[in-house]
């Protein structure tokens, strides 16, 4: 029994200098509430402040018997949640300076958010914090006690989806008290939607250190997780094996398939994520999301024939219209993009007329016999067939500007430009660019492809040449002035074309983002922060401007600031889109040891 006092007394925050009768009333307390004896805990708490009133280390203790006892014993207890938050928030105003009550506050915030809004209070997370400001106000350096804190902050934040701060928070955690061992996996979690792989990585492997017994599930899906992770930071052949192997022994359904290559196609893995759906099941559902996986991880490594037979044994498959219409548009693409116009023909003639009940279908098969040198349909025919779709009706304004030549080769190039195939978009539309008649859109796609692959001299000469045979534009100025800033050429320049681009369009998105980026080159952190800032007004999911104001912040010196900006903008990067700056943003904000 005394051994047992002692560790009770040691562990507990409380004022040794209380009435003997009111702290020995505690201490039983706290030796049933190790019994579990919660009720007979909370009745000698009760008692202890009958005695005095107050007494807050007998009210703190208290509250949280009443947490204990509603935690364990759920609806069978006759304690709601919503009489212990007004229980709690009286609290705390009689003692605004004790730290306990906002913490046991946050903790039942985190559990139920929906009582912040009943009782007009602030978020978990405000009161978890002012708990942790009132311990260093009050010069109590309890790691434990921080460490619990910072634990429950941390689960409340990735309910919020707030993965950066949430891995911030179980970071934390870990740092105060290692020996908390699921804050090392929450914490991997963490990193892990915010995409600080190589942080995720290592504080997940901590964690299989620490941890004695997990269950089978549990273990294989870390271990998944970990052969993921290694893939996207190597994506070298043998460990896309061990990742193949573990989703082999684990019979991962084609959703799990699905899951790890979309993940790799994100982060620019593109080889990896196709090799993994290469391995999926071909039993149970093959859902659309499959062929949408497929058709463009083909179509990103340039391989247009095998997309198309794909597609055609997909349409096989296909029961369900909106899927196989999708299906058709994906191998009208394959066609187009291959140059093989004629492997349309071979397609059967049912599925070939079934293509037309889309716009997008109908636009693609006007253009394959543009390309192909057959008979399409008269513009108006489309267009009165597609009178409320503006994409088509927006296309067929294109080929009346120009010509049906001009028209298709520009929308097969767009096609190209959507999955970074810079060179063959400059292939098909060099010829007509270089005419005087080519129109600006058809110029700018040609300029601005030769700056992609790098080809600046072209590219300038180019924007130079349109600019004084068309006159300026404000995508032309703006296109001319970013891709000059990429190239590390004149900054001072670039920001004067930029400038007059929005002279020109003063409601121009990417404009504002390219000034901005100009002062960056300019080394006027300050005004490049403003302007990004207002561009991320209009657009804030935008991964590029995110890229960019996590730059200049970093140059500011805010470099947490600047890791929640990359961190953002490499979590709203596409999964179906190519994303070649994944990596170069990853080493930024999450850089090897």
């Amino acid at each position: 029994m005394i051994i047992l006092l002692f560790t009770l007394i040691s562990s507990t925050p409380w004022d040794t200098g209380l009435d003997s009768e009111v702290l020995g009333l505690m201490l039983r307390a706290r030796m049933a509430q190790q019994r579990n004896q919660l009720v007979l805990a909370e009745t000698l708490a009760d008692e202890a402040i009958r005695i005095d009133v107050e007494n807050c280390d007998a009210r703190v203790l208290r509250m949280e018997l009443r947490l204990s006892r509603r935690e364990r014993f759920g609806s069978e207890n006759t304690i709601d949640n919503d009489s212990l938050t007004l229980e709690l928030k009286q609290e705390m105003g009689q003692f605004p300076q004790e730290y306990r009550f906002p913490k046991l506050l946050g903790m039942l915030l985190a559990r139920d958010e929906t009582l912040s809004d009943r009782h007009e209070l602030d978020s978990a997370q405000r009161y978890l914090e002012l708990a942790v400001d009132l311990m260093e106000q009050n010069g109590l350096d309890d790691q434990r006690e921080k460490a619990e804190i910072h634990y429950f902050k941390g689960q409340w934040l990735l309910k919020k989806k707030q993965y950066y701060d949430a891995s911030q928070a179980f970071h934390q955690v870990v740092l105060l008290n290692p020996e908390m061992t699921w804050a090392w996996f929450y914490a991997g979690q963490g990193f892990e939607m915010a995409h600080f792989l190589r942080s995720a990585q290592s504080h997940y492997q901590e964690f299989k250190l620490r941890t004695r017994y997990l269950p089978n599930p549990t273990e294989a899906s870390l271990r998944q997780t970990l052969r993921l992770i290694e893939v996207k930071l190597d994506p070298s052949a043998s460990q896309i094996d061990r990742l193949l192997m573990e989703l082999r022994q684990r019979k991962a359904s084609v959703g799990q398939y699905l899951d790890a290559a979309g993940e790799l196609f994100r982060s620019n893995r593109i080889d990896a994520s196709y090799k993994v759906l290469l391995e999926a099941p071909h039993s149970g559902p093959r859902h659309g999301l499959f062929h949408v996986r497929m058709f463009v991880a083909l179509m990103s490594l340039g391989k247009y024939d095998e997309a198309l037979k794909r597609t055609e044994s997909a349409l096989a498959e296909a029961s369900v219209p909106s899927i196989r219409q999708r299906l058709l548009e994906f191998a009208l693409e394959a066609v187009l993009l291959s140059g093989d116009y004629a492997a349309w023909d071979r397609v059967p003639t049912a599925w070939r007329a079934m293509a037309e009940d889309s716009a997008n279908g109908a636009w693609m098969q006007w253009v394959l016999d543009v390309l192909g040198e057959g008979a399409p349909r008269s513009l108006a025919e489309l267009e009165s067939i597609w009178a409320s779709d503006e994409l088509v009706v927006s296309q067929v304004r294109a080929v009346r500007k120009s010509d049906p030549q001009t028209a298709s080769r520009l929308f097969v190039a767009g096609l190209f430009w959507r999955y970074h195939h810079f060179d063959a978009a400059a292939n098909i539309i060099d010829e007509l660019a270089s005419k005087k008649s080519a129109p600006l859109e058809l110029r700018l796609t040609y300029a601005d492809a030769l700056s992609m692959m790098g080809r600046y001299d072209e590219s300038f000469a180019l924007y130079e040449t349109t600019r004084k045979a068309l006159g300026p534009s404000a995508d032309l100025l703006n296109n001319y002035g970013y891709f000059m800033l990429m190239s590390e050429r004149s900054p001072m320049v670039a920001r004067e074309l930029i400038e007059e681009s929005l002279r020109l369009d003063p409601d121009c998105r990417a404009c504002l983002d390219s000034l901005g980026w100009a002062f960056f080159k300019l080394g006027d952190f300050n005004r490049a922060e403003q302007l990004i800032r207002r561009a991320l007004e209009r657009d804030a999911d935008d991964p590029e401007k995110l890229e960019h104001l996590g730059d200049t912040l970093w140059h500011l010196g805010d470099h947490d600031g600047a890791r929640r900006a990359w961190s953002e903008a490499l979590q709203n990067m596409s999964d179906f889109a190519i994303n070649d700056q994944y990596l170069a943003i990853l080493n930024k904000m999450d850089p090897a040891p």
